[in-house]
């Protein structure tokens, strides 16, 4: 179940980046994308697990560089966004394959996969809506909603590291 989603997954982060730069007229970019997930599938087929972390860096690059160029907004966040879930499930699949038998590991990635999914469809549902309404943010609420996700972050990075 975990590789039909990452294969999934791979497949509309490639197909997303390379729409948004077709349609601004980047065909040389648009396929250089897709040829940048048809490698990073041979790379999941081949077990090289260090390219999901490079094309997940090479895909949020190539997503904030769309936006520089004036690319839709909308499909360089979808490509940047399954990027990221295709990240995820590849780690996930790496990490499953080293459990045990006595743990109920079709459970467990039932599991993983519901809850990817509830978090990339609310996160696409929210920032879909911050594309639509433009709200104006006072400053200092601006800088609470850095801290915080400063935060966050660095409380991930701590989980992280102590998990390994």
């Amino acid at each position: 179940m975990t590789r039909v989603a990452l294969v999934l997954n791979v497949m509309l982060c490639a197909t997303a980046l390379a729409r948004g730069y077709a349609l601004r007229d980047m065909d040389a970019v648009a396929r250089a994308i897709v040829l940048l997930g048809a490698l990073w599938l041979c790379a999941l087929w081949r077990r090289w697990h260090w390219y999901s972390s490079a094309a997940l860096i090479g895909a949020v690059l190539a997503a904030a560089v769309g936006i520089l160029l004036d690319v839709s907004a909308a499909w360089m966040l979808a490509g940047a966004v399954f990027a990221l879930v295709a990240w995820d499930l590849a780690d996930f699949r790496r990490r499953l394959a080293a459990g045990s038998t006595e743990d109920d590991l079709s459970g467990i990635e039932q599991r993983h996969l519901l809850r990817l999914s509830v978090l990339t469809l609310g996160g696409l549902a929210f920032a879909s809506l911050g594309m639509l309404v433009r709200l104006k943010v006072p400053f200092e609420w601006m800088l609470l909603l850095l801290l915080v996700t400063a935060l966050g972050l660095a409380q991930f990075l701590r989980w992280l590291r102590d998990s390994r």
